[in-house]
């Protein structure tokens, strides 16, 4: 479950799939860490907390944990040899993520011009969230720092990010 959604939170998502009755294992995934953001998430009723960006490793190990015991097996084998470059789903997901970078770019590029920040934010934070588990760590970085700079509403180096990205992703 992302905490950071539009429309509906991740806690109110959580709370009203919990009062439904459902209960089946919910993980909250959020870049925020801090102590009080996992105890709230926790208590509305999620049952772990993994922080974003995902580090592969700690993935496995949750979904270990979590799967079916008759699906475990199943997928411990995949789980255990899974690698980027050797998954044909993950790495189709890596060059579709690479294929839909000029759009994001000139969504951002757009948003900017028209001051739409709430646009510019959500694109920085979606491409934050994929970059580091698609080997691009430095995308991540500069896409967590345009989306901290606009959350401040310090927009002076946003033109200067969006460009940065450009030339990370051409290279």
């Amino acid at each position: 479950m992302d905490m950071r959604m539009p429309v509906m939170g991740g806690l109110d998502a959580t709370e009203l799939l919990r009062l439904t009755g459902f209960d089946k294992p919910i993980v909250a995934l959020s870049a925020n860490v801090e102590r009080s953001d996992i105890e709230a998430a926790l208590a509305v009723g999620c049952d772990t907390y993994l922080p974003k960006p995902i580090h592969l490793d700690a993935f496995y190990q949750m979904l270990m944990h979590y799967l079916p015991q008759g699906e475990h097996a199943h997928h411990a084998v995949k789980i255990n040899s899974l690698q980027l470059e050797n998954d044909p789903e993950l790495a189709q997901l890596q060059r579709q993520f690479h294929a839909e970078l000029p759009q994001r770019l000139a969504r951002m590029r757009a948003a900017y011009i028209a001051a739409d920040w709430d646009e510019l934010r959500s694109q920085a934070h979606q491409i934050k969230g994929v970059g580091t588990n698609f080997g691009m760590p430095e995308l991540t970085r500069l896409a967590g720092a345009m989306e901290f700079q606009v959350l401040r509403g310090d927009i002076s180096e946003v033109a200067d990010l969006i460009e940065d990205m450009a030339h990370l992703w051409q290279q």
